[in-house]
């Protein structure tokens, strides 16, 4: 089983909730619609600051949310002391309860780049679903296009202000066909000075996405291309799957 990727945005955590404030107004919207139907308690993988952890704790729900950073741990702890927030892998996490609803948002199962890692983690969800439980996994639906664009092609992400510094982000990628691993590249210019950092991120394609679910043993009950429930296609940008086991 191949280590997790660690990028280094995950451990500027400031910086983290900065770049995805924005998100937030796309998926909670739709996680609370689904609380709403499958009930207390949650669980979170791969939860970083708590983005949407949070919000759904403040909202009154019983929700757990683990993650391998610690420093995007602990920088959810330092925003709500009380929610139980914890460092684990999502690959191999063994809790003293079992949940309604878990959560696998945010394109997260993007960093298990092996079988192993990938078997490992559904069978992880599998073993602390309820019964009559449900996981929600997003995740991209692979863009052709953008995964066979040229290397040396800088795609700009955004330009943001933190502690008074100027910070702006590019990108670059190489998209390996053997292995289904994109292998991006993050430059970040901060105040005019340059560094780069990795982000290497495993791709699923449609099919084979779904027929890992069903040999780890779970059903599809629903699959939408967006989180505005609209019916998963050629064209979706992303692929968010309702599973039950």
């Amino acid at each position: 089983m191949k280590a997790i990727d660690h990028h280094a945005l995950y451990n500027n955590a400031p910086l983290y909730d900065l770049m995805n404030a924005k998100i937030t107004e796309q998926d909670l919207p739709f996680y609370m619609d689904a609380i709403n139907s499958y009930g207390d308690p949650i669980l979170e993988l791969a939860c970083g600051t708590g983005r949407l952890t949070i919000p759904i704790y403040e909202k009154g729900h019983d929700i757990t949310g683990i993650d391998i950073s610690e420093a995007m741990v602990n920088h959810g702890l330092s925003k709500t002391k009380t929610i139980d927030l914890r460092v684990g892998d999502i690959r191999q996490f063994k809790l003293e309860r079992k949940f309604s609803l878990i959560l696998l948002p945010f394109n997260s199962i993007c960093h298990l780049h092996d079988h192993e890692s990938i078997f490992s983690c559904l069978e992880s969800i599998k073993a602390h679903l309820k019964p009559e439980g449900r996981c929600i996994i997003d995740v991209f639906n692979p863009s052709l296009e953008h995964l066979t664009r040229a290397k040396e092609m800088i795609t700009p992400i955004g330009n943001y202000q933190l502690n008074g510094s100027q910070i702006q982000i590019s990108e670059t990628n190489s998209y390996n066909t053997a292995e289904q691993i994109n292998y991006i590249k993050w430059q970040y210019t901060i105040d005019g000075v340059k560094s780069m950092v990795d982000l290497n991120m495993r791709m699923f394609f449609p099919q084979e996405l779904d027929n890992y679910l069903k040999c780890a043993g779970f059903e599809i009950e629903q699959k939408y291309g967006n989180f505005d429930r609209s019916e998963f296609n050629t064209h979706s940008e992303k692929q968010l799957l309702i599973v039950k086991k």
